[in-house]
């Protein structure tokens, strides 16, 4: 019993890492947003003003709720030389496609 027990686990695990809720939300990142916040989430070179996602405690200390509302209207820094548009610059993604990628970044960059 223990060891279907300890297979159920394993399969699980593999499941939930391979979820459709990460599969999209690192797809939405490669694509809309890794030019600026580069693959790795450590920011582009050159783009001042740019988080690193993965030295972050600030950023990942809020929800996953405000994280996508500040996606969705956009982020202006004062004195940062580059501001995110609403949506990353995207008008066609949808509100669960950004918080799918709010989830991907966490589980991905957050330390």
């Amino acid at each position: 019993m223990k060891k279907m027990i300890s297979l159920s686990l394993a399969v699980g695990a593999v499941i939930a890492f391979t979820s459709p809720v990460l599969a999209d939300g690192a797809t939405v990142f490669e694509d809309t947003c890794s030019g600026c916040h580069g693959e790795n989430g450590k920011g582009a070179e050159g783009m001042n003003g740019v988080p690193d996602f993965t030295n972050a405690p600030a950023i990942w200390a809020k929800s996953d709720d405000a994280l996508t509302q500040s996606v969705i209207k956009g982020i202006e820094k004062p004195g940062a030389e580059v501001t995110m548009p609403p949506r990353a610059g995207d008008d066609e993604l949808t509100d669960a496609q950004i918080k799918e990628t709010v989830v991907y970044m966490r589980k991905t960059f957050a330390k």
